[in-house]
């Protein structure tokens, strides 16, 4: 028998919470494709926290000033 690492599947409002943001700043970046990886399942928005915690990471800043990539 295999241990399977343990996924946890957030909705959206979870996920928002999980990220300390809004459930409408979650939705427009979804929106916009500039949020965290997510999967429909029988039409439903839903997050992997594995993928959350992906993108926090890409998220991160050494100065205020920080500018994305264009």
């Amino acid at each position: 028998m295999t241990n399977k690492p343990e996924t946890h599947y957030l909705n959206p409002k979870c996920a928002a919470d999980y990220l300390s943001v809004s459930a409408s700043t979650l939705k427009r970046l979804r929106v916009n494709g500039q949020g965290p990886c997510y999967a429909k399942a029988g039409g439903r928005v839903i997050y992997d926290s594995a993928d959350l915690d992906a993108w926090v990471k890409t998220r991160k800043r050494n100065f205020t000033r920080q500018y994305d990539d264009p």
